[in-house]
């Protein structure tokens, strides 16, 4: 071998060396600037990332992929006297969630039940209707702008002791204030929900009873009470009635009912309620709740199971 042979080889070699340097550099280099899983930065490819923060039950999974459904686990009886709630927890192995739920006493100062579910971003926000660190507040991923049109479905399930009687649960939906025609300084329009069938509101004794806004259960019909008072009629809008009319008239429902017309599917939610009425007393407040469900149209779900 001549020199002539030896100097190219050795050129070629260091080449090649040279070459695998660069690209070593350059792989580690794409490494780098993709990032990975737990950084806090939303690759590609990924669906979520809080960093430190990801975990099973938090809002990101250790994978990065969101999670999608929420439960929170209600508890002992220190919550519900912190809360001010008018209710008291007890054992029901036959409940829908868990092996207890709550019923509503009938023994506070207002002799009235009322969960207050907060729908908005109110880290900034001083309401009397609020309890600071609820654990019934929904995880921070789903505070902020929700349109009453992007819920796909709520559910609860009450029960009533064979014999005993009991009161109406129903569910109200409080939207946000925002100029225009709002009934408080706090919400806007007040949709009450009642079971769509003529007579009582209260469930089938002895048994565990869904109620829905959809039809998957005992379906509920509203009004919007600070405009048209009090419920009358058998044909009462679903919410996905309201929703899909984006100029809702009710008197187009009952005739001594004021002309409107209104967009509820663009108002956004404040607070979904679940409560009874006024005035309740210790001798028809037998009903028990529990499981209450909250289910949006970008396949978000809030599962809160009350327990004694």
């Amino acid at each position: 071998m001549n020199r002539l042979t030896l100097l190219a080889l050795s050129a070629l070699t260091l080449a090649a060396c040279r070459g695998e340097t660069e690209d070593s550099a350059v792989e580690t280099g794409t490494e780098t600037a993709e990032g990975y899983c737990g950084d806090g930065i939303v690759d590609e490819g990924e669906e979520c990332d809080d960093g430190e923060d990801n975990g099973p039950d938090a809002n990101c999974f250790e994978d990065c992929t969101a999670n999608t459904t929420q439960t929170l686990d209600v508890s002992g009886e220190e919550i519900i006297e912190e809360a001010g709630l008018d209710a008291v927890g007890v054992q029901d192995d036959d409940a829908p969630a868990g092996t207890g739920a709550w019923q509503p006493s009938g023994e506070g100062e207002q002799a009235k039940f009322n969960l207050m579910i907060p729908m908005f971003d109110f880290s900034d926000l001083i309401d009397p209707n609020l309890l600071e660190d609820a654990p019934w507040r929904p995880p921070e991923g789903w505070l902020g702008d929700i349109a009453v049109s992007e819920i796909e479905e709520i559910s609860y399930w009450t029960k009533t002791p064979e014999g005993e009687g009991g009161t109406p649960i129903y569910l109200v939906l409080y939207t946000q204030p925002d100029g225009v025609d709002d009934h408080a300084t706090w919400f806007g329009h007040r949709l009450t929900g009642r079971k769509s069938e003529l007579g009582t509101d209260v469930d089938d004794g002895g048994v565990w009873v869904k109620w829905t806004i959809s039809d998957a259960g005992k379906q509920i019909v509203f009004i919007d009470q600070p405009v048209v008072g009090t419920f009358s009629g058998p044909d009462l809008p679903t919410l996905p009635e309201l929703v899909d009319d984006t100029s809702f008239d009710w008197n187009s429902v009952d005739e001594v009912w004021p002309q409107t017309s209104i967009d509820y599917g663009s108002e956004l939610m404040r607070y979904v309620s679940i409560q009874t009425g006024s005035g309740s007393t210790t001798t028809d407040t037998q009903t028990l709740l529990d499981l209450i469900e909250i289910k949006l149209t970008d396949g978000r779900s809030l599962v809160i199971d009350l327990e004694p």
